[in-house]
């Protein structure tokens, strides 16, 4: 039997109408489900790290320059208020008249001495020669027994052409040899080895006084060079000129504070909490963002960790050396420094921001992530391993490029159907 025409066409905009009301469904269901921002779980270097707040102080704050000794003040141009100075730069220097002129008549003492010598011995055969290899051994430090050898070889050399000593020498092998044919008495023989005896002292002593007349002179040299540089007042580091307190002529005592000055040296301190503090230790590296600069980091190291909290906050001080040009670290700013205390290699790593509900101990710690699979929203409690401000280790709960919801991972519920959003 055959259909009616009537009732094909309408089985017909049946289909058509049912085809249309799933479309609109499974658009409705697909298309409309809310979209969860995911991104990949991925390998990589998992950092513990243990965070700071950070100061910038300058060293010292304002510091005083102090003379050492009394007198008049010669020259302070440099101590000019705002004035910048370098490590190093004369800034005051007393009055060194008195000194200059004890200075210049110790070297002409000595001088003329020299020349007084050099006149009495350059007359002996071969002491110019034997001078000049002795000063020469000295000049070039060789070996002290060298230096001993043509010391003494000049000492015999001046010794055997000194008249009381040739004249001494000479009586005492006259009077040998008449002792040998006994026309010398023991008496004789006794006196003459005596003279002989009193002439070898008589040079020894002379060899001493020069000596000692040398060491004092190389002495007072130093001395007065110690002297000069005590009456000078030189820059203990870069800095600039806050306050001069003395002026030209002024007379002043030892230990004038003349000025006060503020040191370019800038100290970088980081403050933690108690719970991190054993984890810290010198040579750690870090990274410090100061809030001037607040789009750049700088790397740095730990140089000191103080042992004692503060009172009030317990805070641990923590001193920084940070790569940077020191111009740029202006006193009390502000900025956060992140200490790395421990790294685990080819670790499991997803966003900090992934993770919620937090539970356990450092050696344990759960945590909760969400997971879309499939298109659908799965709850799981992950094992987390090192923690930093931005990303986590995870050690068990989670596999290689599986998608973590990193945006309002609370808001969604186990086994919701979302849409998901590949973040880069």
């Amino acid at each position: 039997m055959s259909a009616k025409p009537g009732s094909s066409s309408v089985a017909l905009k049946l289909g058509v109408v049912l085809a249309i009301v799933i479309a609109v469904a499974a658009a409705a269901f697909f298309g409309f489900r809310d979209t969860a921002k995911v991104v990949l779980v991925t390998r990589g270097t998992a950092t513990d790290a243990v965070p700071g707040s950070v100061v910038v102080y300058a060293d010292g704050l304002t510091k005083e320059l102090k003379t050492e000794v009394e007198g008049k003040v010669a020259v302070c141009d440099a101590l000019e208020t705002a004035r910048h100075f370098n490590k190093g730069d004369i800034l005051l220097q007393l009055d060194t008249t008195e000194l200059d002129r004890q200075i210049a008549q110790d070297q002409n003492n000595h001088e003329a001495e020299q020349q007084r010598q050099a006149i009495v011995l350059s007359n002996i055969d071969g002491w110019k020669e034997a001078r000049k290899k002795l000063d020469a051994a000295v000049r070039d430090k060789a070996p002290a027994e060298e230096v001993a050898r043509l010391q003494s070889e000049l000492n015999h050399l001046v010794r055997v052409n000194t008249p009381e000593w040739i004249d001494a020498d000479k009586n005492l092998k006259d009077v040998v040899r008449r002792h040998d044919r006994d026309d010398a008495s023991e008496m004789e023989l006794k006196a003459a080895q005596d003279r002989l005896k009193r002439a070898d002292l008589a040079i020894t002593l002379s060899e001493f006084d020069a000596a000692r007349a040398k060491l004092a002179y190389e002495l007072a040299l130093r001395n007065n060079d110690l002297q000069l540089k005590r009456r000078t007042v030189y820059a203990p580091s870069d800095g600039v000129v806050q306050e001069c307190r003395v002026w030209v002529g002024e007379l002043i005592g030892g230990g004038t504070v003349v000025a006060t000055f503020l040191s370019d040296d800038r100290i970088v301190v980081a403050k933690i909490g108690e719970e991190d503090f054993s984890k810290v230790k010198v040579g750690a590296p870090a990274t410090v963002n100061f809030l001037i600069y607040p789009e750049k980091k700088f790397d740095a190291t730990v140089t000191k960790v103080l042992p004692n909290a503060e009172p009030e906050t317990q805070r641990y001080t923590v001193y920084l050396k940070v790569e940077i040009d020191p111009k740029l670290l202006v006193p009390n700013s502000n900025g956060q420094a992140v200490i790395t205390v421990g790294e685990h290699k080819d670790a499991l790593l997803i966003p900090r921001r992934a993770v919620f509900d937090i539970n356990g101990t450092d050696a344990e710690t759960d945590a909760s992530v969400c997971v879309v699979k499939e298109g659908r929203v799965e709850l799981r409690t992950v094992t987390l391993g090192f923690v930093s401000l931005t990303t986590v280790e995870v050690k068990r709960g989670l596999a290689l490029d599986e998608q973590v919801i990193v945006e309002n991972p609370k808001d969604f519920r186990n086994g919701r159907f979302v849409r998901a959003e590949l973040l880069k």
